[in-house]
Parts: structure tokens; sequence; C-alpha cells
């Protein structure tokens, strides 16, 4: 995804945000805006930053300064869009999004959020036509084939998704994402080896992105195999140490196995990092016998 920190970004700016000292550097840069306000690459500096640390009132507005000063900075539409996007303002992500492509139509990061809210407002004719645009540009190839892969599985579209998928791969073998997708696809499809493969390969890619460990342990606990999934759920839990979702599957998979105890402090390590799942833990039918003692 693209990002907007400047390639003249101050040294001490990126010295401090090195050592996380978040605060001080938008000291830094507030100093250096009050005696240059109408430096846009500062402006963008600051929006992303206010933006990295939460602060998404201060970041729209230094977004719409640039947009002030030059009305033709796609990239402030976009950033717009993004912190939108994060609060679930989806009209408006999808306003902001319109707007970068509207001022810069071969701007594919923003030809794939605008192609991602249509579709997720239900505009699925629309979303596809700006896939098939960002196709026809040529750039970030297999980002675009990936993303379309993705919404055309999601139409149930499953073979074209596959051939898109394939295409993608001929481009960048390790990129996870088409591996992950892949693994989705086959598995609609029937095709279970097929599918293990492509999670495998998604696994190599990029350890740390935590489905592709999710999506192989429950397909091999749909096949029975409640050792091997706890297997490559522990495996999980090494690359990505603060998912609950793979704890909260590692207990299922130990309940069923007759560990009660480390299904217990599995779940009670899910229930830590993410509070919301204590709830739905006490209705899960697959935690009978665990549930009773979370606390």
């Amino acid at each position: 995804m693209k990002t907007f920190r400047p390639q003249n970004m101050t040294l001490l700016v990126q010295q401090l945000l090195e050592e996380g000292k978040t605060i001080k550097a938008l000291q830094v840069l507030q100093d250096t805006l009050d005696k240059h306000p109408n430096d846009i690459a500062l402006l963008f500096e600051a929006a992303l930053l206010q933006h990295e640390v939460g602060n998404y009132q201060e970041a729209l507005d230094l977004y719409g300064q640039i947009l002030t000063l030059s009305g033709k900075e796609a990239g402030a539409h976009y950033g717009r869009g993004i912190i939108y996007q994060e609060q679930d303002l989806l009209n408006d992500a999808l306003a902001a999004y319109k707007a970068a492509v509207d001022v810069d139509s071969t701007y594919v990061q923003a030809l794939l959020a605008q192609a991602d809210m249509e579709d997720e407002l239900g505009h699925a004719q629309k979303a596809e036509a700006l896939y098939i645009h960002a196709l026809s540009l040529g750039d970030e190839a297999y980002q675009v084939l990936t993303q379309y892969a993705s919404f055309l599985e999601g139409q149930d579209r499953d073979q074209q998704a596959l051939d898109q998928l394939v295409l993608a791969l001929e481009i960048d073998q390790d990129h996870y994402l088409a591996w992950f997708n892949l693994g989705v696809v086959h598995k609609k499809l029937g095709d279970l080896m097929a599918a293990r493969q492509a999670y495998g390969k998604a696994i190599l890619c990029k350890p740390d992105y935590p489905y592709s460990y999710l999506n192989l342990a429950v397909m091999e606990k749909g096949a029975g195999d409640f050792d091997k999934a706890a297997d490559i759920l522990t495996s999980g839990i090494m690359n990505n140490p603060h998912v609950s979702v793979l704890y909260y599957n590692r207990a299922i998979m130990l309940n069923v196995l007759g560990h009660k105890s480390q299904a217990l402090e599995d779940l009670q390590e899910a229930c830590r990092l993410s509070p919301r799942l204590k709830a739905y833990a006490l209705e899960d039918e697959e935690l009978v016998g665990v549930r009773e003692r979370l606390k």
C-alpha cells in the first residue's frame, strides 16, 4: 500500500520515530510546519504520523490543508479514505477513494481501494469495472490480479478466481496472499491436496500471516486429524504469538484430544488477547468441559 512519507523526511524526526519517541516527533514536525505552513511534503509527513498514532481528526485536518493548497494531490484523498475506512465510515471512504481516482485515474492503489468499497457496499458491477481498469494499466499486476481473484471468489466465480491467481503467481512466486487465496479457491473446488499445498506455500512466503495456519488447521480438523491441526496451530503461534484466534482454535483441538488443562490455558490466553471472545467461548459446544472453568 502506498504511503505518503516523503523522501526528505528530517533525520531528526526519523531518529525519534525509530526510538519510539512519537510525541516528540510530532512536536518537531509541528514546529517545522509552523515555519513552513505551505510545505505539502511536510503536511503529508505530519498527516501520516498523526494517522499512525491514532489521531484521526488531526490527520484528516492535515489532508484537508493539503487539498486546500492543491486540489490535485490524489494521495491526500486516498489518505482520508484509509482513515474513513478504518472508522467504518464506508460511504465517506468510497467518496474519498473516488476523489483520488478522479484526480489520477492511473492510481492503482486508489482504484483497488475504491473497488473494495464498491464491493463492500454491494455494487459488484462497479467493483469489477474498476478491477478491469486497474488490470489494463499493467502496474502492480500481481496485486491487482490477487485482489480481483478475491472479489471473484466472493462472487462464487471460483474457476475465474483460480485463473487470476495462477497469473498472479506467474508474476510473483513469493506473493503469500495469492497462495493463501489459491488455498481458499482450491478448497471450494474440492481439491484438498492442492489447497494444503497452497496454504503451505503461503506459510513459507510469510510465516507471520496467521490465517494460513488457521485455514490449514481447519482443513485437518475437518479431516479428523486433530493432532495435526494442533501442531499446525502451534507453529502458527510460534510465529504469531499475539494472535488470539490461533490460541482459541488450538484450545478446541486440545479439548477434543482430552488435554483439558492445556486447552484451558490456550482459551484463557485467547480471551486475554481478545476479551470479546469470552462471550463466544461460553457458548461454544466444542469447548464443553473447558469453557465452564473460564474465569
